[in-house]
């Protein structure tokens, strides 16, 4: 199986742009709700370049404040202000025990995480916000949908992405 097919642990995904992001944005504040952005825009941008390919396991869901992903936010609940050192573990369901995480190797990930970063990783949690939240975009569009009774879950699909991707983009370009 090609490295392009592969669908990882959102939490090894996150540990590692928290790595790449200490890189890239020394000392620049993250915690884990723009950690939770920026997961968001790599996903999002990985299914705009790859035909609907999410290098994620599990979806995301719309939630008030934005696109959360559930296993990443319950790995870094116990987590207050920045969040430079911590890293989500594992646990084994057998024994119980905590591990550490693989970061995926996969170049055309990293790729899109080092693009994310350039472009976005130094925005404030506002704005960063403000993009994901735009009208037309993924959320706002599950938002919607949640407030007409349309849908009975708040998970944002792979297809609501991809289409909407493009409208919340251009909604933080007319900002």
């Amino acid at each position: 199986m090609s490295s392009s097919s592969l669908r990882y642990d959102p939490r090894a995904v996150a540990n590692l742009i928290l790595d790449m992001f200490m890189h890239y944005h020394p000392g620049s504040p993250i915690d884990k709700a723009k950690l939770q952005s920026l997961l968001f825009l790599v996903n999002a941008r990985h299914l705009s370049l790859y035909k609907g390919h999410s290098p994620l396991k599990g979806a995301f869901e719309a939630t008030p404040k934005g696109p959360i992903q559930p296993s990443v936010a319950k790995s870094f609940s116990n987590t207050i202000g920045y969040i430079y050192t911590y890293r989500a573990r594992g646990i084994s369901l057998t024994t119980g025990s905590h591990y550490d995480l693989d970061l995926p190797s996969d170049d055309k990930l990293n790729d899109v995480i080092k693009h994310v970063l350039s472009h976005a990783g130094a925005l404030s949690h506002e704005q960063l916000q403000a993009m994901l939240c735009a009208k037309g975009g993924p959320w706002h569009y599950i938002i919607c949908k949640i407030k007409n009774r349309e849908v009975v879950t708040s998970q944002i699909r792979d297809d609501v992405i991809v289409n909407h991707y493009n409208k919340m983009i251009i909604g933080l370009i007319l900002k």
